[in-house]
């Protein structure tokens, strides 16, 4: 694992590029402690440069330092991740002719892709983001892994040239990343809580997204998909015995594979599902004993230490809990806030949980990540498929809508935005699936909306553009029939977006933030293909236990979960009404809003005021948001919004 930076440039300007460097691996340090590597090679006409700071974690030797070259000097990688199987693929590659100078998985990928090119990606576990620079024809390769577990963000500058970092904060560092906020991805931002991949809130910074490579040229930029989500064909004639063994075999080997490490590894474990799930088949391939790892709260309601010691107890394994209280929390927050690379609700549990683990002396973990997505966990899962017949069978009332005069169609709008916001969240969209025709696309965006539209264009009165409908970013198709198991649609939709968008970017950064590695087996390609077909009544919870097909598959008793268990949550409605209560105030000042010229200063503070008053209409992932954009802005001097192109709206509506 490590933080890289690189850029293509013509080689005119290369002593320019060559110069931000310095700067990169500063702003990159925390994902990189152990050691630093930097190298620069100059083509016929461009030149490029790569740069990395190393989490030293596979062959601790000085053999793992990178960047990487060949031999011949015309292929040049630079790697952030881990290549699971990389051993595997090493025969092949050596009976061609490769000599191996290490146990580095970054020169088994070097050679790979040497040898094989992108094909090759089609043989490799793991998670990564990786440049490839390939001297002899002019080109920069940038590759990010299936499900996108590894950030890799870009932008392209004037002369041409194109600039990469695993996180925005480098760019930001070295001068490429303007200092404004993209209107659009604001928009989006506020109403889903996260710019929808591969969008940033920075005009022109973008992310690499998932399965893809992007391969820049002198002559143009291309973006091509070697791996995507398989589409929702639900399989329902093997018996679930039969799942229930694939999904065995296939989880066993997810967790093995991960367990390589030269540094001290470890399981998150809650005492729920996803966690013992994992912690279950690790433990039987580690002869030497499995440490595992929890938090502990003050508040029993979010406390789970209890539930997973007894886990640990029955899995034989060796427990660590580390103890979070309300007083650590405040002195921290800040700390945690400013590990942020994009503004986000979501990720300051991973900053805490690793942190600890770190301290503990762990330096891998293995996480859940996922678990939910893919096997049907949330409570909406079951709620999906009668949300698609709802909006299906009411859709009839805004049809009918249409056929009011235009002035009376904009009154009625106007006063039904402002009574819509004021509706407690839960009643809020439960209405708003009357809107949605049944569409899967238009659900789903109520089911993950972050501000109700009103609100969202009240806190940024500035920005001229908004989706017609929620579901906009999000892919559309034909709409949802009964042949479609509505569990499966939901965890394709959860893949592509809310995993992508929010989840893995947030515990890769705040994990990182500590120069700590987190794995998710649960994401592992070939469970998540599978996963994707298995009918969704398998998945659907049984005997009062969530998600049993995966209980079953990790051998374990279902009895063992048959009591409530909750998300991996931190006490945040407490304390933000309790002891934060001052720090949300610094945060969402309204002259600290008014300098940075991105949020309505009014408008946030009525949002506030409403969580104040109790839960119902702003919970806490609203106000944690907000607090995070405007300390974002403030930390990386970001000043109000570039310039809104219309041009750019209609292609973004003909892109979908």
């Amino acid at each position: 694992m490590c933080g890289i930076f690189g850029f293509y440039v013509p080689r005119a300007a290369l002593s320019e590029a060559v110069a931000t460097i310095p700067r990169a691996l500063v702003a990159l340090a925390h994902r990189g402690p152990d050691d630093t590597g930097r190298a620069i090679s100059e083509g016929r006409d461009h030149a490029a440069g790569f740069a990395q700071t190393r989490l030293a974690i596979v062959d601790l030797s000085p053999g793992g330092h990178q960047p990487k070259l060949t031999d011949d000097g015309r292929f040049m990688l630079v790697l952030n991740g881990e290549i699971y199987n990389h051993l595997d693929l090493r025969p092949a590659l050596e009976a061609r002719g490769v000599v191996f100078k290490s146990s580095s998985d970054t020169e088994t990928l070097l050679h790979l892709l040497a040898h094989e090119g992108i094909p090759g990606l089609d043989r490799v576990h793991g998670m990564y983001a990786f440049g490839l620079w390939d001297r002899d024809a002019g080109t920069l390769t940038l590759g990010r892994d299936r499900l996108g577990k590894r950030p890799l963000y870009y932008v392209t500058t004037a002369n041409g040239g194109l600039v990469f970092a695993s996180e925005v904060r480098a760019l930001l560092a070295t001068g490429h990343a303007p200092r404004v906020v993209d209107p659009m991805a604001l928009a989006g931002w506020l109403e889903r809580g996260s710019a929808r991949d591969p969008a940033t809130l920075l005009p022109g910074v973008r992310s690499v997204r998932p399965g893809h490579v992007l391969v820049r040229s002198a002559k143009a930029i291309t973006e091509t998909a070697y791996w995507r989500l398989p589409p929702v064909l639900e399989d329902g004639a093997r018996p679930p015995d039969d799942w229930r063994q694939r999904l065995a075999t296939l989880l066993d080997d997810a967790v093995k594979i991960r367990l390589l490490s030269d540094r001290p590894l470890g399981v998150f474990l809650s005492g729920g599902v996803d966690s013992t799930a994992i912690a279950a088949m690790a433990a039987r391939h580690a002869p030497g004993g499995l440490d595992t790892f929890t938090l502990t709260f003050d508040e029993a309601a979010y406390d789970e230490g209890e539930r997973a010691l007894a886990m640990a107890r029955r899995l034989g394994v060796r427990h660590h809990a580390a103890h979070l209280s309300s007083t650590d929390a405040v002195g921290s927050i800040e700390a945690a806030l400013e590990a942020q690379d994009l503004p986000s609700h979501d990720g300051l549990n991973t900053w805490f949980i690793t942190r600890a683990a770190r301290r503990h002396g762990l330096v891998v973990a293995l996480a859940g990540t996922g678990g939910d997505e893919v096997f049907a966990g949330y409570p909406h899962f079951r709620r999906f498929g009668d949300w698609l017949r709802l909006g299906q069978a009411l859709g009839f009332t805004q049809r009918a809508s249409a056929f009011l005069p235009a002035p009376i169609q904009r009154r009625l709008s106007s006063t039904a935005s402002d009574l819509w916001q004021r509706l407690p969240t839960r009643l809020r969209k439960g209405l708003g699936l009357l809107g949605t025709r049944g569409d899967p696309s238009g659900v789903y965006a109520v089911v993950r909306e972050m501000f109700p539209r009103g609100l969202a264009r009240d806190l940024a009165p500035n920005v001229s553009y908004w989706t017609n409908d929620g579901a906009e970013g999000y892919p559309r198709g034909a709409r949802w029939t009964h042949a479609l198991d509505p569990s499966l649609l939901l965890s394709h939709l959860e893949l592509s977006h809310y995993l992508v968008d929010t989840q893995l970017r947030d515990v890769d950064v705040m994990s990182m933030a500590h120069g700590f590695e987190v794995r998710a087996p649960l994401l592992d390609h070939r469970v998540v293909e599978l996963a994707l077909s298995i009918p969704g009544h398998l998945k659907a919870p049984r005997d009062g236990v969530n998600k049993p097909l995966l209980v079953e598959a990790a051998g374990l008793p279902i009895a063992h979960f048959q009591a409530k268990k909750q998300g991996f949550v931190l006490p945040w409605e407490a304390w933000l009404r309790g002891p934060l209560a001052p720090w949300v105030a610094r945060h969402l000042d309204p002259a600290r809003l008014r300098d940075a010229g991105v949020l309505s200063p009014e408008a946030v503070t009525r949002a506030r005021r409403h969580f104040e008053r109790g839960p119902g209409i702003i919970n806490h992932s609203r106000i944690l948001s907000l607090v995070a954009l405007s300390a974002w802005c403030e930390r990386h001097q970001i000043r109000g919004l570039a310039e809104e192109s219309p041009r750019e709206h209609r292609a973004s509506n003909a892109s979908r």
